[in-house]
């Protein structure tokens, strides 16, 4: 993913919800934040994920979220203007995730554990 410096900084929590239960692990684990590195580190390269969101954290500041529906296809929220056009810039039909998606996917709100990013 091409988030450039402003991805480097981020702790991830990740659900996918079409891979059979393979990336269990990942999921489990991004449970108490995994760093950006790690996180692709432990994401296989051939990963072509249908249905999963990827919720970045600054500190406990919910500032990225990326909703992918297959590998090239993707909804995206966030503040940060420059990541919009970062991302827009090599995948075109990325579109803006509409902001009652933070209300129909509840694990988002759920607190953040108090190992969280450690």
């Amino acid at each position: 993913m091409r988030l450039g410096s402003f991805g480097l900084g981020l702790t991830w929590r990740v659900r996918f919800y079409e891979d059979g239960g393979r990336l269990a692990g990942i999921v489990q684990l991004s449970e108490a934040g995994v760093g950006t590195l790690e996180l692709l580190a432990l994401l296989p390269s051939d990963l072509q994920a249908i249905d999963a969101d990827f919720v970045g954290y600054r500190g406990t500041e919910r500032v990225l979220v990326l909703r992918e529906f297959d590998s090239s296809s993707w909804e995206l929220l966030t503040a940060d203007a420059w990541v919009l056009g970062e991302i827009r810039r090599h995948f075109p039909d990325t579109a803006p995730l509409a902001m009652e998606c933070w209300e129909e996917t509840p694990w988002w709100e759920q607190p953040l554990p108090k190992n969280w990013g450690e």
